[in-house]
Order: structure tokens, then sequence, then C-alpha cells
């Protein structure tokens, strides 16, 4: 089978696990063919995470009790709705 490194191409869509599988020009996956895919997938899904995380997270500034500083706090639920696991199909 061969497969480029998915992790590393810039995809518009990124591809169902059965599209991964259907990329293989043989037909024929072996073990290592469908570890392969699994990593590959999963790096795919990871990388786009983080991407999404990075332009959605919401952070909250605030002036301390003090007043000497600038209270800075990330909203966990901005981080946790970046990236729907409904996305990973």
């Amino acid at each position: 089978m061969q497969t480029s490194d998915l992790a590393g191409e810039k995809l518009n869509k990124i591809p169902t696990a059965l599209e991964l599988l259907r990329r293989d020009e043989n037909g024929v996956c072996t073990e290592h063919d469908i570890v392969h895919m699994m990593i590959q997938f999963a790096k795919i899904h990871v990388t786009e995470a983080v991407n999404q995380i990075t332009k959605k997270v919401k952070i909250d500034t605030s002036i301390a009790k003090d007043r000497n500083y600038l209270k800075h706090s990330v909203r966990k639920t901005s981080i946790l709705g970046a990236y729907p696991l409904s996305n990973i199909k």
C-alpha cells in the first residue's frame, strides 16, 4: 500500500475512516497497512483538533484584586467544544 503521510497534507476535507481505507490501491490490507492507516487517521484528527482549539479558545482577562496585574484564565468549555467528537467518522 502506498499511503502518503496524510497528517502532513493540507486537507480541504478530513477523510472518514472508510475513505481512508479505500485509498488502498490494491484492495488488500495487511495488518501493517491497517495500523498505519489508524495512526494516520488519529494524526489527522489530533492536528485538526489542535488547529481548531487555537482558533476558538476564549481567554478571560480581569484586573486582580490588588490591581497590580492582569489575571488571565482560559475558558475550559471553549477548548472542550472546539473539536466535537462527531467530526471523527
